[in-house]
């Protein structure tokens, strides 16, 4: 990409190029973080919007944040990092061996956490792990709905965070699941659907912690 000056005109820009309302921006940021100060859950920026650095910085500098932000590949992980971000989620599964040995070089220099759906997976994170010498963050992604990937909510989840908590060269993080867009028409919609995919991975929670 050819970096341009904030405050270049318009017509001098290249394509593809993101223009931004840095007021709107500023407002936007600080609505979201301010609500989450005052929340005992701490908000995690996923970056894949935007994929810009200088804005992720805003983001955590702005608070009530867990202090790191969420990419969907290795390749954003690599280029989020170079600019000092130490703490990195892959909202996602990386099972190439080759895709691995990036994820653990990343992991001599940031906090990295990964998603994992199968035992193979696993299997493969721990051996990549202790070779490098480093520790990663695995977080169990629970299949709620979109049938793209995730494992089932309640047994088949508690056995894979058993499994990921008995490996070494793994630390079990905790649970996520994405559920996609929910299409309602009014907010109590929403929330009603919200809820039907939430409250599987709440239940698989308390096995885990009962586990």
């Amino acid at each position: 990409p050819v970096f341009k000056p904030v405050g270049t005109p318009v017509e001098e820009l290249d394509t593809p190029a993101l223009v931004l309302d840095l007021e709107a921006l500023r407002q936007n940021i600080n609505e979201v973080h301010s609500f989450f100060e005052g929340q005992a859950a701490k908000l995690r920026p996923h970056v894949e919007s935007h994929r810009c650095p200088a804005i992720a910085h805003q983001q955590l500098a702005a608070g009530g944040t867990v202090g790191g932000i969420s990419v969907t590949t290795v390749g954003e992980a690599e280029v989020f990092a170079q600019t000092g971000i130490q703490d990195i989620a892959i909202a996602n599964e990386v099972v190439t061996p080759q895709k691995i040995n990036r994820l653990c070089a990343l992991a001599h220099r940031s906090k990295i956490t990964v998603a994992a759906d199968n035992a193979d997976n696993v299997k493969a994170l721990s051996e990549a792990a202790q070779a490098a010498g480093v520790t990663l963050n695995v977080v169990v992604d629970i299949h709620t709905r979109l049938e793209r990937c995730g494992v089932e909510p309640g047994g088949p989840a508690v056995d894979l965070a058993k499994a990921i908590a008995g490996s070494q060269g793994l630390h079990f993080a905790g649970l996520m699941a994405y559920e996609g867009t929910i299409i309602a028409d009014t907010p109590e919609e929403l929330i009603a659907l919200s809820k039907i995919c939430i409250q599987p991975v709440l239940d698989t929670r308390e096995m885990v912690e009962a586990a």
